[in-house]
């Protein structure tokens, strides 16, 4: 619009009596800028209503994004505070989990001393069944030599 505002008044301008360097243009050579004017006014108005077209496109295919974007922040606040959420109850399941094996270990400590008893007896009793069987094997070679040596005198 500005740009056929700007042809009409300087087609005026150029056509005033009172516009210095003023001349007269002849009505051929008029008709053919004319012609020419109206082939790039409707050249123009094709780029304007093909502009137009792409900037709607653009305009539908923004719009979803836009209202995408809208609740992104809704969503990025609430995965936050989930976050947040998860890192408070990871924190408190961690001190309950050392607490709880605190606790165990504190219960485990008597039975683990008494489980140490019970193999130092299981050691000492192995040691008395070996000194048995070493003196049963001990007293059956003496009755051995004692049966040989009566059985000689016989």
């Amino acid at each position: 619009m500005e740009t056929k505002k700007e042809l009409g008044d300087g087609r005026r301008a150029a056509f005033s009596p009172e516009t210095p360097g003023h001349r007269r243009v002849p009505i051929e050579q008029s008709m053919l800028s004319d012609a020419s004017r109206r082939k790039e006014r409707q050249v123009i108005q094709k780029d304007v209503q093909v502009l137009s077209a792409s900037i709607q496109n653009i305009t539908r295919s923004v719009n979803p994004l836009a209202k995408q974007l809208d609740y992104l922040q809704e969503d990025l606040d609430s995965m936050q505070k989930e976050l947040e959420t998860w890192r408070n109850e990871n924190k408190q399941l961690g001190l309950t989990l050392k607490r709880e094996q605190g606790l165990t270990e504190a219960a485990l400590d008597p039975m683990k001393a008494q489980l140490m008893d019970l193999e130092s007896a299981v050691l000492d009793q192995r040691d008395k069944v070996s000194t048995l069987k070493s003196n049963i094997l001990t007293n059956r070679d003496k009755i051995n030599k004692l049966m040989q040596g009566i059985n000689i005198n016989l």
